[in-house]
């Protein structure tokens, strides 16, 4: 395995734009323009530093013009305490994953991510064992264990490349850097010595619109259980009537006035967490 360190990767939580029991395939991208990145993640048993075979990798991430898919391309507001944001359109693009080999590796193929306030370009990742596969294509979210929820974060020096391209640097959107980025800063503070959050790229050819390849390999704790909190599911309907569930409103609050700390705190239970960054 790339980038081998026998250490346990932060958890990082899921944020806003998860969506449950996404489709098991290789390719994530359905026609999405940018710059293709083949992800390669490696599974590695903390307890042995064994590799760790039939691991659900589950990805998710911003398209280039900084929008998840299903969701708003505007973020204006934050979900209620513990809440998510409404699915507003059935889009499946840039969500899903596959198992591990027996060497504890998957590739899938993505795109490099776009940039929106207020986070540093990132890829979620959520780590599955014992997971099941619905007979329409789709990981069962809720049969296996969570065994790690975190997210991947690209060095500035290749952001600066790649949001270059015109197709990256048209979004209006306000671009974050790693080192402004309170939640990458939190990750680091808790992570064990060693770790290293970042990807290892390199070029698929000779230019970056060619494509990168990236490499990561994640420590994780297969006692471990972590919870799944947002209750949005793939092809929940998106009709304006019945776009939430009755006891899962939305709060509308203006972010012109708060900052991104503010913002990225939820409350849940009456504690304040930080867990539904995106």
């Amino acid at each position: 395995m790339n980038s081998f360190t026998c250490v346990t990767a932060p958890e990082g939580g899921e944020g806003p734009f998860y969506i449950n029991n996404e489709l098991v395939r290789y390719d994530l991208t359905e026609g999405q323009k940018g710059v293709q990145l083949l992800l390669d993640i490696g599974a590695l048993d903390i307890n042995t530093c064994e590799p760790l075979e039939n691991i659900f990798v589950e990805l998710w991430s911003a398209n280039a013009t900084g929008t998840y898919s299903s969701y708003t391309s505007k973020i204006t507001s934050r979900p209620a305490p513990g809440k998510a944001f409404p699915l507003l359109r059935n889009e499946t693009f840039l969500r899903g994953g596959l198992p591990t080999n027996e060497h504890g590796i998957v590739e899938l193929k993505t795109l490099h991510p776009g940039f929106y306030w207020p986070r540093s370009p990132h890829i979620h990742v959520m780590m599955h064992s014992n997971w099941e596969e619905s007979p329409n294509g789709t990981i069962i979210s809720h049969a296996g264990s969570v065994v790690h929820t975190g997210q991947i974060y690209f060095e500035e020096s290749w952001n600066d490349r790649v949001y270059s391209m015109e197709l990256y640097n048209n979004s209006k959107n306000t671009r974050i850097r790693n080192v402004d980025d309170f939640l990458f800063k939190e990750q680091l503070e808790i992570a064990p010595e060693g770790y290293n959050p970042f990807l290892e790229l390199e070029l698929l050819g000779e230019r970056i619109e060619d494509g990168l390849v990236g490499y990561m390999t994640l420590g994780v704790d297969l006692d471990a259980s972590y919870p799944i909190k947002n209750p949005n599911y793939y092809n929940s309907s998106t009709d304006a009537k019945a776009r939430l569930t009755p006891d899962l409103p939305v709060e509308e609050v203006s972010l012109a006035d708060i900052d991104s700390e503010t913002f990225l705190a939820v409350q849940v239970d009456g504690e304040i967490i930080r867990e539904q960054a995106a």
